[in-house]
């Protein structure tokens, strides 16, 4: 077959294959730019409709107090009100600690910090508060054996999230346990204990085939059995915090430490966020 070119056009495409009329049937960049030129008027109209201020700066359309309380207390949804129920929806967290926040930037406190009693970061080992140019805010540390605490109010059936980066070449596995308020600070010297079992903690792989994604881990409450990724999360947080709960019901603070547990190979890693609800 004769290879056919589209004159004019920018980036240049030429067809070499069979196809039905090849003359007038457009590129492949006509479909990219057409399905780009959609999506972004879908996402307009969301934005709009929920809204929030967009990125160009153009007004987006108002939304009352009224009709933002209707949207909250909606009880009409596509699925059966009872499987919603039975999912866990946290809309007001307790802790939220964000990388992008000021307030959490100086992670500067000694790991062995025991007075304060309010949501906070601290380390040990070379963990430290980094950003980019795209905003990828978060804390990061390269060193084997660095331990980053953070402190959040937890309520008397507690739900947990960690957020971090995930990478096909960069970042590496962290490591995370739990201890209630008030409790020995974790420290390095623990570190073998936690790498044997002496001490319960998950290991996070930060590892995949492509791309750096953010991932994020919830440790639930209750446990769902059809449910194969929360098994391991369940069974720390109620290792180390539900069973915690049981025997004092009046623990209303949780330290989450992170473990840089990376020797050799891939020994980035980077948390964004952490939430407790």
């Amino acid at each position: 077959h004769l290879p056919v070119y589209w004159s004019n056009f920018l980036p240049k495409a030429r067809k070499t294959k069979y196809a039905c009329c090849p003359e007038n049937h457009p590129p492949w960049p006509t479909h990219q730019y057409v399905a780009d030129s959609v999506m972004y008027a879908l996402l307009r109209v969301i934005k709009m409709g929920l809204g929030c201020e967009s990125e160009d700066s153009r007004p987006s359309l108002p939304v009352s107090s009224s009709s933002q309380e209707e949207v909250n207390k909606t009880t009409t949804t596509v699925a059966p009100k009872a499987d919603v129920d039975g999912c866990f929806i946290c809309m007001n967290p307790l802790t939220r600690i964000d990388a992008k926040s000021p307030r959490y930037t100086n992670t500067t406190a000694n790991i062995n910090s025991t007075n304060n009693i309010t949501a906070s970061v601290v380390s040990g080992g070379d963990w430290k508060w980094v950003t980019d140019e795209k905003g990828k805010s978060g804390w990061q540390s390269e060193q084997y054996g660095s331990i980053i605490r953070f402190r959040f109010k937890i309520s008397d059936k507690p739900t947990i999230s960690i957020t971090y980066m995930r990478s096909h070449s960069t970042f590496g596995s962290l490591r995370v346990t739990f201890r209630t308020v008030p409790s020995p600070p974790l420290r390095q010297a623990d570190i073998d204990d936690l790498e044997n079992g002496t001490i319960p903690s998950l290991a996070l792989n930060g590892i995949i085939p492509q791309f750096s994604l953010w991932e994020t881990t919830v440790f639930p409450y209750k446990r769902e059995h059809n449910d194969i990724a929360a098994i391991a999360p369940w069974n720390l947080l109620n290792e180390t915090v539900l069973s915690q709960i049981q025997r004092d019901p009046a623990v209303e603070y949780v330290d989450m430490y992170v473990v840089n547990p990376n020797k050799s190979h891939r020994t980035r890693i980077k948390i964004q966020t952490v939430t407790s609800c």
